[in-house]
């Protein structure tokens, strides 16, 4: 990545599709439906989780459990909502992790994850985040 700065975009996309921070929105039906053949009242609270849309390989996404920051064609992804619920902040966020990423692989060139997995995280069903990253970090001379 540090060769690369350009890819870190790209490295936030994917970062997204395989480990987004919010997998499910909460939800509650106006009307009865049937939904999956399953009848549900007018004011059901549904869990919707849309975390496993990301890694549907009947949509094209090939090894879906593989990081693969150069993967191509894949659907996008709803980590910010979609339609008149989507996130204001998403390109700013997009923007600043793309930028943090970029800046912190040239400055420390050496610095990788440390292959511990997953990453420990507060307990919680829909809203997911890492409380803490291992990472070494091997001096390169310049």
């Amino acid at each position: 990545m540090a060769r690369h700065p350009g890819e870190a975009p790209a490295a936030v996309e994917e970062t997204l599709r395989l480990d987004p921070p919010l997998i499910g929105w909460l939800r509650t039906t106006t009307r009865p439906l049937t939904l999956a053949g399953t009848d549900l009242p007018e004011g059901a609270r549904l869990l919707l989780l849309m975390h496993s849309a990301a890694r549907d390989e009947a949509h094209g996404v090939h090894a879906p459990g593989t990081f693969d920051h150069r993967r191509t064609g894949t659907p996008p992804t709803l980590n910010f909502g979609a339609g008149i619920h989507y996130c204001p902040g998403a390109q700013y966020t997009r923007l600043v992790a793309g930028r943090t990423l970029s800046t912190l692989t040239q400055a420390l060139p050496g610095l990788a994850l440390t292959a511990r997995s997953p990453a420990p995280r507060p307990a919680g069903l829909v809203l997911r985040r890492p409380t803490l990253l291992h990472v070494h970090w091997q001096r390169h001379d310049r």
